[in-house]
């Protein structure tokens, strides 16, 4: 989660503006969006 709260526009986009990352453990990932202007992340 610190990754994402760091670097929340360099994970990839997995469908329209729901960005994934892959967790260290096979096949969990966590899915999230920001939220513009005020740059908020809402974890799916």
């Amino acid at each position: 989660m610190e990754y994402i709260k760091r670097n929340p526009y360099n994970c990839q986009i997995a469908y329209r503006d729901v960005r994934n990352k892959p967790l260290g453990k096979f096949p969990y990932q966590v899915h999230y969006c920001i939220e513009e202007p005020d740059k908020t992340l809402i974890v799916l």
